[in-house]
């Protein structure tokens, strides 16, 4: 999970203010056992799916890994894209979306 440093720290930085991480891992990253033993030794924090039919990477055609879906506070999808190579992009949108919660 090359990108569990960048979402923990997210996590960290974010969720307080209303941003929700989860993660999913199909059938060809780690193996449940091996996935279970990794969330526990980089102490993610947050929700991480085990999808060993890849079910949700069928539903929404992710191709790439790690890909990423922003779902704004209306519930729509307001980014998508490839999580490592556009983190900071990512970060702006959702920053924007934050600032649309009311306090």
């Amino acid at each position: 999970m090359p990108s569990a440093p960048l979402l923990v720290r997210w996590n960290r930085d974010y969720a307080k203010k209303g941003l929700t991480i989860l993660a999913n891992f199909g059938e060809t990253d780690e193996k449940p056992e091996a996935l279970k033993a990794l969330v526990k030794a980089k102490e993610i924090p947050f929700p991480v799916l085990y999808d060993k039919a890849e079910r949700n990477n069928m539903t929404f055609a992710v191709r790439v890994q790690p890909f990423a879906y922003l779902v704004g506070v209306e519930g729509t999808v307001t980014w998508e894209g490839t999580l490592m190579a556009n983190r900071d992009a990512l970060e702006k949108v959702f920053v924007a979306e934050l600032a649309k919660v009311e306090k």
